[in-house]
């Protein structure tokens, strides 16, 4: 017996072929599974394996012997009379069908029917794989006969499939249909029609996808409005985004000459609006629900990534607004004639070229895509314009330390030809330093001779630098740290200074004098307190991002919940920056007496 075993062993791993016979454990129907450490015969739902056997429900005739059944993959079992035990996995050569068996393919509606005569057995194999399941689009193409079908399938156009890259059944006509996976490109030669389940599914009960074969792409499901139903299409499959329902019950869809689809609905009064559906958004199912089984139009849920540049674009507007009011205001007082309000000018306006482009993008479509025009260029100026805002801001802790340092320029006011000559060096600074690490993540990002780890790569969805990697660290986030590191260090040695002065003039006894200090000292105050507001509200956002840069804050549900604030809290900088420096009573003042000197003006000008 032992012997016997042996032998039946050795003859297993060479594989089983289609003449060898064995029966099949279970009914034709069923499959063994093991539940609590025992085989038992259960409903085969999913059909993607089938087995044709002359004898199939061995397990019920309480004989002792060999049959085999599906268990993940085709393996054989031994039965004692009293229970299955598994003997080993085998190989087998599998048919690749496109349908169950007992079952033909529609071509027109490309689903399954069952069919209600005997099959005509038109291949040899015992083992059948049922569908293409793992194949995101698929293509029907008509053939007259099959061939070696266990190795690869070549038809007319000299186009050869691979064994499991193809399906072979016969249609409604009684003629042989394959269906083939094709690659995405397909779609800019023929018309494709997105279906929201995979190969064989649809919908049941929910919006979870299940083994059917009934239910392919039927568009007279969709009314008489959809044009050539019977033209050649793909099937694109599988959307693994949640998906809802399409709201608009009373809607036709056109089909475009480049094969997309226009969606036709009618609103309330009769109103018709016309939209090309995005194949990233919409697809096609059939649902069983309750008591209703049709096709419907589904709509995808944006992703996380898109709900985070839709959530950002009220606050990046805000921003814009907010800055573009502080410049205003800094343009038509006489903070201009300043350095430091010119210094202001520049910082809010490089913010606002930040943000700007960001909010016309995000609010350019309720679906960001990816393909948009120059992305890479406005990707790059970003990244400029990002380092410029840090170098602007180290530029006013320069200027505020300067000033403190040189006792001429707090004793007396500064003539304009010396404000306009230290403001063009500043700016020089300013705007000049950032191309340098610009200029070279530009020439990286071009020859690509950095590790993967800091290869810089462009985030299509955003037009920024993609943060899964270090290049924009090692870029962005290292040059600006430096530069906030050297702001720390003025901001700490000047509030040093201001202490020591404050103690200076306490000591001075001649009270004219000490008036005098103290008004100077309180109006460099005033500005050193707005440079430390400032500086809190850039600094947080900016040590968040270089967290971000090592930790993924989506790993956690409470962590993601507080990125989400504080990308709102970033976002947001342009309301902070008005409210620091134009919320106060000093800023209506100026703006009284800058009122009344020019309708003052007008008025001289009328009566002249």
């Amino acid at each position: 017996m032992r012997s016997l075993l042996l032998l039946l062993l050795i003859h297993i791993q060479n594989g089983l072929n289609a003449d060898e016979v064995y029966p099949k454990c279970c009914d034709s129907d069923s499959v063994l599974k093991k539940i609590n450490s025992s085989y038992i015969c259960t409903p085969d739902l999913s059909r993607r394996t089938q087995i044709i056997a002359n004898e199939t429900a061995f397990v019920d005739t309480l004989e002792e012997g060999f049959c085999v059944d599906v268990e993940k993959s085709v393996s054989l079992f031994r039965f004692d009379g009293d229970e299955a035990v598994k003997v080993q996995d085998v190989t087998v050569e599998f048919f690749p069908k496109c349908c169950p068996v007992d079952y033909f393919y529609n071509s027109t509606t490309h689903g399954c029917v069952k069919s209600t005569n005997k099959v005509d057995m038109f291949f040899r194999g015992k083992f059948v794989r049922v569908g293409l399941p793992h194949c995101g689009t698929v293509e029907d193409v008509r053939i007259s006969t099959i061939k070696n079908w266990n190795e690869s399938l070549q038809l007319t156009q000299n186009k050869i499939f691979a064994e499991g890259l193809y399906c072979v059944d016969k249609d409604q006509n009684n003629l042989f249909i394959a269906r083939t996976c094709r690659d995405d490109c397909i779609c800019k030669r023929i018309r494709c029609v997105y279906k929201c389940c995979p190969d064989g599914q649809s919908f049941i009960n929910g919006s979870k996808c299940y083994d059917s074969y009934l239910h392919g792409v039927d568009f007279s499901a969709f009314a008489v409005n959809v044009d050539n139903t019977n033209d050649t299409f793909a099937v694109v499959h599988g959307f693994t985004l949640p998906l809802y329902k399409y709201k608009f019950r009373k809607f036709q869809l056109d089909r475009n000459e480049d094969g997309t689809f226009t969606l036709i609905k009618q609103d309330q009064g009769n109103v018709n609006e016309r939209h090309i559906l995005d194949p990233s958004i919409y697809c096609i199912e059939h649902a069983v629900e309750n008591t209703s089984s049709n096709f419907y139009l589904f709509q995808t849920f944006p992703n996380q990534k898109q709900i985070k540049i839709l959530s950002r674009r009220v606050p990046m507007a805000i921003s814009c607004v907010f800055l573009a009011l502080t410049i205003v205001y800094y343009c038509i007082s006489d903070e201009k004639q300043t350095v430091f309000g010119k210094i202001v000018i520049s910082y809010c306006l490089a913010l606002f070229v930040f943000y700007l482009p960001r909010c016309l993008l995000a609010f350019q479509s309720t679906h960001p895509t990816a393909d948009r025009p120059h992305c890479t260029g406005l990707a790059f100026l970003m990244l400029y314009i990002s380092l410029s805002i840090f170098t602007w801001m180290n530029m006013m802790c320069i200027d505020i330390y300067w000033t403190f340092k040189s006792s001429k320029s707090l004793a007396s006011d500064q003539h304009k030809e010396e404000i306009l000559k230290r403001f063009m060096l500043y700016s020089l600074y300013a705007w000049g330093v950032p191309l340098v690490p610009t200029a070279l993540s530009l020439i990286f990002y071009h020859i690509k001779v950095l590790p993967s780890a800091i290869q810089l790569v462009v985030d299509n969805d955003q037009c920024l630098m993609w943060n899964g990697n270090y290049g924009r660290f090692t870029f962005s986030t290292m040059p600006s740290a430096l530069v906030e590191i050297c702001n720390s260090i003025l901001l700490i040695k000047i509030t040093i200074c201001c202490l020591q002065v404050n103690r200076e003039i306490d000591k001075i006894n001649d009270i004219r004098v000490k008036w005098e200090e103290e008004e100077k000292f309180n109006n460099f105050r005033y500005r050193f307190g707005l440079l430390w507001k400032l500086f809190v509200v850039m600094s947080i956002p900016f040590l968040f991002e270089v967290v971000s840069a090592f930790y993924d804050f989506r790993k956690n549900e409470t962590m993601a919940i507080v990125e989400k604030i504080w990308d709102s809290f970033n976002c947001l900088q342009g309301l902070f920056i008005f409210v620091i420096f134009l919320v106060k009573k000093r800023t209506f003042e100026n703006l009284k007496v800058v009122t009344k000197f020019r309708n003052s003006m007008s008025g001289r000008l009328g009566l002249w």
